[in-house]
């Protein structure tokens, strides 16, 4: 079994890799190629600042996931603090990133909202910013709080079995 998960976590360290290295392209060309050094207007750099909180947080989430990965696949025992620690970065990366994105979103649909009520005679909506709030399922959040709580659990697994060698 131990010898199945090491080859699953190399496997998934590589599709985790492939993936990390795509999103640097993106981060790179929404940086130079998608204009960010172009264009100067509040709002696209609000976009521009947005999309790179978002890209950098999921290159962490991805850095952290190959290391745990690697990690899993040299260590002894599934079972140490260095594994719980990388899980409770995850975990916090993934219920930080999610709020972020929704603050940005919020900021983004204000901007759209402000241009066009200049730009139009009668009086635009609120439910669009409202929509924005109200809509997000928060799948990333809880999942986040699942890894938490799954790292906890093995923490907690660590302590007792410490406590059962220390007894026999």
């Amino acid at each position: 079994m131990e010898k199945k998960i090491k080859k699953v976590s190399l496997v998934l360290a590589i599709v985790v890799s492939i993936i990390a290295l795509w999103n640097i392209g993106l981060i790179l060309y929404s940086l130079i190629g998608g204009g960010i050094l172009i264009e100067s207007t509040a709002f696209i750099a609000i976009q521009y600042i947005g999309s790179g909180v978002n890209m950098l947080l999921m290159l962490s989430l991805l850095t952290l996931s190959l290391i745990l990965l690697f990690s899993i696949k040299k260590s002894q025992t599934l079972f140490n603090l260095k594994i719980v620690r990388l899980l409770q970065g995850i975990a916090i990366v993934m219920m930080v990133s999610e709020p972020l994105d929704l603050i940005f979103q919020g900021i983004r649909r204000s901007f759209s909202l402000a241009i066009a009520t200049a730009s139009s005679d009668g009086p635009t909506s609120v439910f669009g910013l409202i929509s924005v709030i109200i809509v997000p399922t928060f799948f990333i959040f809880v999942a986040g709080l699942i890894v938490f709580c799954i790292s906890l659990v093995i923490k907690h697994g660590i302590t007792l079995q410490k406590q059962v060698d220390e007894t026999l």
